[in-house]
């Protein structure tokens, strides 16, 4: 199976992982548990009671930057889409962040600025973590209960007149622009390893630090579309059903 070639309900599980080891932590969000021996998605999907439609769309949405079917990912319930999104803020804040954090402590320098070094990056680090926090729990306190209100009375034909108070109380189409301030500050982040801080004595773990970054902004990347592509334009096409019926 070639990186980019799409990936089906009948291919092994572990060889997609051999394919793309980034899928790792993507799968991990379902609570799937390594030992899966040669079962395909389509069973393990059986075993675990997991859509498998859904879970097939995640992992090709974060195997390709190119494939993101739009539409597909839109016929999901918004609940379901919520629970994946929540199951990432736990992954960022609880296991990836605390991990780079760890790695930031091992850094050392061969020289009197190791403290004021160490300080700097530590003081990005902390700016950039509190508002990935920040955000998540933005995310879980507000737009995510607001979303799955406003589905459940489309659905059900029901408390028509709160969500309209909702919808005036709340404006969904002001979301998007609230991941700038991440990105931002990942990148001057970045830019203080790559550019700024001298070199230390323990060079490789600067270099891994470096890494894990990256791989953390391409899986934010990827966490952002679905919020903005797929979660943003269904509460919005739900919400103009519910004006309508007023």
């Amino acid at each position: 199976m070639k990186s980019t070639s799409l990936i089906k309900a009948n291919h092994a599980l572990a060889n997609v992982i051999h394919t793309d080891f980034t899928l790792l932590s993507v799968i991990k969000r379902f609570d799937i548990k390594l030992g899966i021996s040669d079962s395909t998605i389509r069973e393990i999907c059986e075993n675990y009671n997991i859509s498998l439609a859904f879970f097939l769309e995640i992992l090709n949405a974060y195997h390709d930057k190119n494939y993101f079917a739009t539409k597909k990912l839109q016929s999901f319930s918004i609940q379901l889409i919520v629970n994946f999104l929540k199951s990432s803020h736990h992954y960022y804040n609880n296991e990836k962040i605390l991990s780079i954090e760890r790695q930031i402590q091992k850094l050392e320098w061969d020289s009197p600025d190791h403290e004021r070094n160490l300080t700097i990056l530590k003081k990005f680090f902390n700016e950039y973590k509190n508002e990935v926090k920040a955000h998540t729990g933005h995310e879980e306190e507000t737009v995510y209960p607001y979303a799955i209100f406003i589905e459940e009375s489309c659905s059900k034909n029901e408390n028509i007149e709160e969500c309209i108070s909702k919808m005036q109380n709340y404006s969904i189409t002001n979301y998007a622009k609230e991941h700038d301030n991440i990105e931002e500050k990942l990148k001057d982040l970045k830019n203080i390893i790559i550019k700024y801080l001298p070199p230390p004595s323990n060079q490789n773990i600067l270099y891994e630090i470096l890494s894990e970054l990256f791989l953390l902004e391409k899986d934010l990347s990827d966490h952002a579309r679905i919020e903005e592509k797929i979660l943003v334009p269904k509460i919005l096409e739900m919400e103009e059903k519910l004006k309508q019926k007023i």
